[in-house]
């Protein structure tokens, strides 16, 4: 049971992700914010995007939440 739900959650994340990308770049703070997940959460769906060619940085680097540069994404 736990393992399904872990998928659900995966596929709910995924989908809120691209939902997000589809309205302009951001970096993964700027894509947790918009889509009410924690940060940790999105970082970890960003690989699993990219692998299934859902979503690519963009080459830039954005301010994160703490001002850190972090990679920015767009949707594919």
């Amino acid at each position: 049971e736990a393992g399904i739900r872990a998928a659900e959650f995966r596929d709910i994340h995924h989908a809120q992700i691209i939902a997000v990308l589809r309205q302009g770049p951001k970096g993964k703070d700027g894509i947790a914010s918009a889509a009410g997940l924690a940060g940790h959460a999105v970082g970890r769906r960003m690989s699993e995007l990219q692998r299934a060619g859902k979503v690519r940085p963009t080459g830039s680097l954005v301010k994160s939440a703490s001002n850190r540069n972090e990679r920015e994404w767009e949707a594919v």
